[in-house]
């Protein structure tokens, strides 16, 4: 992340902490920082340090490299920066072959994903991961995807 940037970001939540809790506004962060009765200066300072650490979170540990996931597919992982991208396929590589690209926030991924020609199905969605004890977890997805654990090899 570039440094103007990041003190973009910085500026962002410093000037808007107070406004999330009033609002409701969540910004797709932490729900419990948008949804705290902040009542002290002191819990304010708290959640300014939180918020600011999730805004500019460094990525998670370089992600690339070959993952089987429970689904009985392999996908071909490749991170660059803050993006990360695979291709999927089942056992056969004909039942179903799909791509992801997907931003990481820290131990976070959000996403989208598609099926490509290559395999029978025809399906798409968003999907956020979660990278957790050297795996990736599906936290949500829609459009039918069906795997939800990736495991590196």
């Amino acid at each position: 992340m570039t440094n103007s940037l990041s003190s973009s970001l910085r500026s962002f939540a410093l000037t808007s902490i107070s406004l999330l809790p009033i609002c409701g506004i969540s910004l797709g962060l932490n729900p419990s920082l948008a949804e705290a009765n902040i009542s002290s200066s002191q819990e304010r300072v708290v959640v300014k340090q939180k918020l600011i650490a999730e805004l500019t979170a460094t990525p998670a540990s370089n992600l690339s490299g070959v993952y089987k996931c429970n689904d009985g597919g392999t996908y071909y992982v490749r991170q660059n920066g803050n993006n990360l991208w695979w291709y999927g396929e089942s056992g056969d590589g004909v039942g179903w072959t799909n791509i992801f690209k997907g931003t990481i926030r820290g131990n976070d991924i959000n996403g989208n994903w598609i099926d490509v020609p290559k395999g029978n199905n025809k399906g798409a969605g968003v999907m956020n991961i979660r990278v957790s004890n050297g795996k990736l977890i599906s936290t949500y997805k829609t459009g039918g995807f069906s795997g939800s654990e990736w495991t590196r090899q």
